[in-house]
């Protein structure tokens, strides 16, 4: 049996997690759940089926013409990005569920669709609701091809795939020229090496288009690797009914089986409970084979993205960084409970973040957006049983060091008990290139061993918040070291590396920087004055002023921080007609204005 992994794409309310219940309806053939009832099968956490929509990827399975086609189906909204970025690196072919009532094309599904093109993931459109009264199909399929650059066309008009897949296939235009049609085996592997986009039609509702779609899928299945060595990467973790961490991998080849010893980092990880997704179900099995989905119980300290066993050639993604900040309040006495509840929350999710203010201890979560707050809020009330109260969402700013300091620590000293002397050099760099470290010190003398550890002290510490802010833009160069042999160790210089870039810190001045973003505003045209003086207030850079699809394009820079739940005033002032789509673009210095 061949076995495919593909991921569902949309934007809010475009009908995803229906398409998913209607594949699995029409495989299984049975009645499927449904998004207003709460009973699909994807959508199965509390927040969700409160809601009607999906918060976190949630991965099924079905069985069509001998092909086992696991489906991760993903969140639509903004907030909830990075599931959909851990879903991409294990995606052999997504779909992508547009909204034929939408008239135009939604800057998520736009955002969804370079991920894929970047990742070069083979992609299949569906549109949805085709069957609703105020849909514009043929109008809406024009804006696909023009956001596909021209890959994709609608499978009823056979000419035209024809032509293009004749364009694409030297074998397939020589039978094309004699009058042969045979064209679906040279589109299916134009589907394979994205250089086609096939666009279906249908209502995930309705059941329209819904056999065709499996029907195609099942054509797209790609062959299994042979190699024997386990080869297989995690895309997900979350929590079992009985709060047990669980991870989720797809093997790219070889096979995991219940008792294994696998061997990650240095350390021996026993299989003791193994699962895998079979036809609308999670079932407990003895083994997982190539191209299949584990799911693992344990794990726990190995990350999102990380390899069991063998790297295979995957590409991952650039990840979305959170640029969003909010206090964490909660009542006496719970401190340990609440740092050990997000410890737990942070090990399965590594989006989410949480600093401790040095100074007055208090807790603030790093996030993506507002909604991201309200479900980690809820978390921690429901699932931890605790008194919490998330603050104002704000913004995360960065330090940048810009003064160039020279200084030094020496062993077994009141300032230093450790068996490690060196001397740092800090110098400013340009804003937004980040931070860099050299050593002038040859590994000849100073071995590697100690070397390697300045340089993880020095990583982990840039993890850490400086008066409440991470560090950025600045150059720390190793000197000169001496160690005591024999009694000097990593350690040593691990905390040697602390104390000096410490001491450092505090005779340096500091740049705060803030984050800047890149927008596009669409609205009708009746609402350009509204949206020119808005602008205008929140000190926007207008850098081009186009027109899109009978809607106004606006794109430019804003400060993040005055950007914040802008997208709900478009709505507001353009009856639900505009949209406003804000990506982190770099940091810039912040005045006294």
């Amino acid at each position: 049996m061949k076995i495919m992994n593909i991921s569902i794409l949309a934007h809010v309310d475009a009908g995803k997690t229906s398409l998913t219940e209607a594949l699995l309806e029409a495989s299984l053939h049975k009645d499927g759940g449904s998004v207003d009832s709460g009973t699909s099968t994807t959508d199965t956490d509390q927040l969700e089926i409160e809601r009607g929509i999906s918060i976190y990827t949630a991965t099924t399975s079905l069985t069509y013409t001998n092909t086992k086609i696991n489906i991760i189906d993903t969140p639509g909204h903004m907030d909830f990005i990075h599931e959909v970025e851990q879903a991409l690196i294990v995606t052999d072919l997504a779909i992508l569920v547009i909204a034929a009532n939408d008239h135009t094309i939604q800057p998520q599904t736009y955002k969804a669709y370079q991920k894929l093109r970047d990742l070069k993931i083979p992609t299949i459109i569906f549109v949805n609701k085709v069957d609703i009264k105020d849909a514009d199909v043929e109008n809406l399929i024009m804006k696909i091809n023009k956001m596909t650059e021209h890959l994709s066309e609608d499978l009823e008009n056979i000419n035209s795939c024809c032509e293009k897949i004749a364009y694409i296939s030297d074998d397939f235009f020589n039978e094309y020229l004699n009058g042969r049609l045979n064209y679906k085996k040279y589109m299916i592997q134009a589907i394979k090496e994205r250089k086609f986009i096939p666009i279906l039609k249908g209502s995930a509702i309705k059941k329209l288009g819904i056999i065709d779609l499996l029907e195609l899928l099942s054509q797209c299945s790609k062959d299994k690797d042979m190699r024997s060595e386990l080869s297989a990467l995690i895309y997900k973790k979350d929590f079992s009914k009985n709060r047990k961490v669980q991870t989720y991998m797809r093997l790219y080849s070889g096979e995991i089986s219940v008792q294994d010893k696998i061997t990650v980092d240095g350390q021996f990880l026993k299989v003791t409970k193994l699962m895998s997704p079979r036809d609308g179900e999670i079932v407990n099995v003895d083994s997982v084979g190539v191209n299949d989905i584990a799911i693992v119980e344990g794990f726990d300290a190995c990350p999102i993205a990380s390899w069991i066993g063998v790297k295979s050639d995957v590409p991952l993604p650039s990840w979305t960084i959170g640029q969003y900040t909010c206090a964490l309040f909660y009542e006496g006495g719970a401190r340990v409970k609440v740092l050990d509840a997000l410890n737990k929350l942070t090990s399965i999710n590594p989006f989410l973040s949480y600093d401790i203010n040095e100074i007055t201890q208090e807790i603030s979560l790093n996030l993506v957006g507002a909604i991201q707050k309200e479900v980690i809020e809820t978390s921690l009330i429901r699932d931890f049983n605790l008194k919490v109260t998330l603050g104002d969402v704000t913004i995360n700013n960065k330090l940048r060091p810009n003064t160039e300091v020279i200084d030094d620590v020496i062993m077994n000293t009141i300032e230093n008990s450790h068996w490690a002397s060196m001397k740092f050099k800090l110098e400013p760099r340009e804003i937004n290139s980040g931070f860099k470290y050299e050593t002038l010190v040859n590994t000849g003398y100073l071995k590697q061993a100690f070397q390697n550890a300045i340089v993880e002290s020095l990583y982990l510490m840039l993890k850490t918040p400086y008066q409440g802010m991470l560090l950025t833009d600045f150059k720390i160069t190793l000197l000169d070291a001496e160690f005591a042999s024999p009694v000097s160790t990593p350690s040593d210089f691990r905390h040697s590396t602390q104390i000096l870039f410490n001491k450092i810190l505090s005779q340096c001045d500091f740049d705060v920087l803030e984050p800047l973003g890149s927008f596009e505003l669409r609205i009708p045209e009746d609402s350009l004055k509204k949206a020119y003086y808005d602008l205008s207030l929140k000190e926007a850079t207008i850098t081009d002023t186009d027109y899109e699809d009978n809607l106004v394009l606006i794109k430019g820079f804003i400060l993040l921080k005055h950007a914040l739940n802008y997208h709900q005033s478009v709505l507001s002032y353009t009856f639900g007609l505009g949209s406003f789509n804000i990506e982190p673009h770099s940091y810039v210095r912040q005045t006294n204005d």
